[in-house]
């Protein structure tokens, strides 16, 4: 719940949606060095990172390096005509 509250994309949600919030959405466990998706793959979820650190790559560079609280995969959803534009 506290990473969800720390991310800038729910912010402006009232607290008591928060529950409704959780229950739409699923756990997903990765294990370091593990790849959730890759650049180019079709994408038809979002997340947010709950605990630790993401790595993001795109054309096999380090791009940026995302910590709790912070959501991506967005941009398939948006945009990119459903494909993942990183790893």
């Amino acid at each position: 719940l506290n990473a969800l509250l720390k991310s800038p994309v729910f912010q402006s949600l009232p607290v008591d949606s928060f529950d409704a919030l959780i229950f739409a959405g699923k756990s997903k466990r990765i294990s370091a060095g593990q790849k959730l998706f890759s650049e180019g793959e079709n994408g038809s979820s979002f997340y947010v990172l709950i605990q630790g650190e993401l790595q993001v790559t795109q054309k096999g560079r380090l791009i940026n390096t995302l910590g709790s609280g912070t959501p991506f995969g967005e941009i398939a959803l948006l945009a990119s005509q459903g494909k993942r534009t990183a790893s």
